[in-house]
């Protein structure tokens, strides 16, 4: 059994850990909680262990929540990761459905805010790691084969694509137009997978999905922009992605359907509208020169 006074040393680290939560230093509090945690099972004691536990879990998720007040968000949905994937057996369901849309909000602020190369990357790891969550108790098979399914075919791909299609435009100067339309190819696969999934739990959920995939057919628009105005006059058909190229007329007509299917998910008073009309009047006017040019001849 364990000494009287290792006993001692750990109920004195449970002490400083709940005074800094009390005070508000929550990294403090998770990193003395995490601590107890590792060695708490030399006590011998399972009742003590899951108090532990529990308070470690409720500390990470307050920590996730002041990140996200913040706009932390990259830090936010790794934290909100690591609760899934290490407290998920001890959640509820309806905890779990939360925990959930906080993360999916998260990232979608991140993207509307910045979306950066080194963000995206950090957020598509961050879901990858609840992929491998073993399911919980509180959740059924069917319910929980379907988040994970959400994740695997919509979520972290769309962060993958999104950092491809961001070293695109870095890069777009010396980039085909095959290639770039690339991008385009896989943020459209990305959301027809996405379509035949079941609608997340909650309307305020399925609200943040709808969205994400509005970003979605958004940038491979903008992608659809990038390629009309680096695309060479004749096509590139030994290119392995031939299929993916063709005429100005064929890019711009692709653009604006991406552009409809967007405006299809937003209301009048949705934070992307006016850049889907922006893009949709560009894309128009450059179909119209383009046609008038005989399908951009000379470009």
């Amino acid at each position: 059994p364990p000494s009287t006074l290792r006993v001692a040393q750990l109920e004195r680290r449970w002490r400083e850990a709940d005074a800094a939560f009390e005070a508000g230093d929550l990294e403090t509090a998770l990193q003395v909680y995490t601590g107890i945690a590792q060695g708490v099972l030399r006590w011998l004691d399972q009742d003590r262990f899951e108090t532990v536990r529990r308070r470690q879990r409720d500390c990470a998720i307050a920590l996730a929540h002041q990140r996200d007040s913040l706009g932390e968000y990259p830090t936010a949905v790794s934290l909100y990761c690591d609760v899934m994937a290490e407290h998920a057996g001890s959640m509820g369901w309806e905890q779990l459905v939360e925990l959930r849309e906080r993360r999916d909000r998260a990232v979608l602020a991140e993207l509307r805010a910045s979306g950066g190369e080194d963000a995206c990357r950090s957020l598509a790891d961050s879901l990858g790691r609840c992929n491998e969550v073993q399911r919980p108790v509180s959740v059924d098979a069917v319910t929980w084969a379907n988040w994970k399914k959400r994740d695997k075919v919509f979520g972290a791909p769309l962060l993958e694509a999104r950092v491809e299609h961001i070293r695109d435009c870095v890069m777009s100067e010396g980039r085909s137009v095959p290639t770039i339309l690339v991008s385009v190819a896989k943020y459209e696969a990305i959301v027809k997978a996405a379509d035949k999934l079941p609608v997340p739990e909650g309307k305020t959920h399925a609200a943040v999905v709808r969205d994400l995939t509005v970003e979605a057919l958004q940038w491979a628009a903008a992608a659809c922009t990038t390629a009309a105005a680096h695309r060479d006059s004749r096509p590139s058909p030994d290119s392995k992605h031939g299929a993916a190229s063709g005429s100005l007329r064929e890019i711009y007509q692709r653009g604006l359907r991406l552009v409809a299917a967007s405006e299809a998910l937003t209301g009048e008073q949705h934070v992307r509208r006016l850049d889907g009309v922006r893009r949709r009047l560009a894309l128009e006017k450059g179909l119209a020169e383009g046609q008038q040019g005989g399908e951009g001849e000379g470009r």
